[in-house]
């Protein structure tokens, strides 16, 4: 019974050890849906109290699509920084009230850079 408990803190440890996953940028299971090279601005948002990604919803005049990244560099993290961006996306369930139009993602980031006029 003695070897019994004490092998299963050590058994336990090397299940989480191995089941843990090596990617430090994935926040989420990845469900399928892809962006690649969409234009965005970086806004500071407070009700999540992090750094998201705005971007536009094409042919709609007031529509917002707000990714909110797993990680973010941090010569991103400024107000009004324009964007250009890829990654794997999934719904982001919120507790507050959002503005009508918006819908919440989260964000794994694959390609991140400045957008250049």
């Amino acid at each position: 019974m003695k070897n019994v408990i004490y092998y299963l803190p050590v058994l336990t440890l090397l299940l989480f050890v191995q089941c843990r996953d090596e990617s430090p940028n994935k926040c989420f299971e990845e469900k399928g849906q892809t962006i690649s090279n969409k234009e965005g601005t970086v806004y500071f948002h407070s009700h999540l109290e992090a750094y998201a990604i705005y971007a536009p919803v094409e042919n709609t005049f007031d529509s917002q699509l707000v990714f909110v990244p797993c990680e973010i560099p941090e010569k991103y993290k400024k107000d009004g920084v324009k964007i250009i961006f890829s990654g794997a996306y999934a719904t982001l369930n919120i507790s507050f009230d959002k503005i009508p139009g918006q819908e919440f993602y989260q964000l794994n980031l694959t390609d991140l850079s400045l957008l250049t006029d």
